[in-house]
């Protein structure tokens, strides 16, 4: 009965006065105190905002404090109040279930002598309507999705990130290790880079290139051939580094004197040191003396004889 009396409250209410928030002050006798309370709506969603309206009618030289607090709505949140002559506006959030209450509502003035006076009305009852519809036993509730972690993805997964750099650059060093292998042609033996290193010298002491005068010729082929079995020795590309850098990356002692052979190569190639063939032949027999031992010991083979040669270039 007492909600219907209430609905019944309202419309009433709402019919009477459908005006806006100060759209008008109280009527009646001027000497006479009064404060009426009137909310908008008696049902409001959770959620929603209520209006409430104190109207109120002051005695004669009676003054309404300024802003002057609204009592009976501890706890409530309001979130707006709108003054004006005769009335006070306030909108609250709706935020309880079941139905939301007021306490005794008051509002503080100072009569004609400056004294505290308080204007007094009945508590407002308002109804909460459910969101779940009218018929909340029958809703269907969604699951509540998990909350997105704020963390970088790069941080969560650095493991597996890492993980993977590891095993790329695995697979870089394996590759990078094998692709210098000579490979022969399909279904032929490769052959080991040492006997292709005493090929290629005994190569070039055939082509006579020093005898013909061509001695920069003849030391250049001599440091390729030695660079480049360098490289397939020592896995480092040795035949696109200069003597120095070679000498940085080597340690062994018979890849020391090694070095030493192609500083005497470079003075020939770009200082224009002219030895003579004694020298040559020394220069070649080291050649090739470094290249048997650093041969596997399994394949090790002795040099063919070199062929015999008249004449000397004095």
């Amino acid at each position: 009965m007492e909600r219907v009396f209430w609905g019944l409250m309202a419309v009433v209410l709402f019919l009477a006065d459908p005006a806006p928030c100060g759209s008008r002050p109280a009527s009646g006798p001027a000497g006479t105190a009064k404060l009426t309370a009137l909310p908008e709506r008696m049902s409001v969603p959770l959620g929603g905002v209520a209006v409430l309206r104190l109207r109120y009618r002051l005695p004669e030289g009676a003054r309404l404090e300024e802003k002057g607090p609204v009592g009976g709505l501890a706890g409530a949140t309001v979130l707006d109040r709108e003054d004006s002559p005769g009335e006070v506006c306030l909108r609250i959030l709706v935020d309880r279930l079941g139905s939301w209450e007021t306490g005794p509502l008051t509002l503080p003035y100072r009569d004609k002598k400056g004294r505290l006076r308080l204007l007094e009305t009945e508590p407002i009852r308002i109804t909460v309507q459910s969101n779940l519809g009218e018929r909340p036993r029958e809703a269907r509730l969604k699951p509540i999705r998990d909350i997105f972690p704020s963390v970088p993805w790069w941080r969560r997964n650095g493991a597996w990130i890492a993980g993977a750099l590891a095993l790329c650059a695995l697979l870089l060093g394996v590759w990078f290790r094998y692709r210098r292998r000579p490979a022969g042609p399909k279904g032929e033996p490769v052959v080991p880079a040492h006997l292709t290193a005493l090929g290629q010298l005994d190569a070039l002491e055939r082509e006579g290139l020093f005898d013909q005068g061509l001695v920069k010729a003849h030391y250049f082929r001599l440091s390729e051939i030695l660079r480049r079995y360098i490289e397939s020795l020592r896995t480092f590309p040795a035949a696109e580094c200069t003597t120095e850098e070679i000498a940085s990356r080597v340690e062994a002692p018979e890849d020391r004197e090694l070095v030493k052979l192609l500083r005497r190569t470079d003075l020939v190639k770009f200082a224009d040191r002219v030895p003579d063939a004694a020298e040559k032949e020394a220069d070649l027999d080291l050649a090739r003396s470094y290249v048997k031992q650093t041969a596997p010991a399994d394949e090790a083979e002795p040099a063919p004889e070199r062929p015999v040669r008249g004449g000397g270039a004095g």
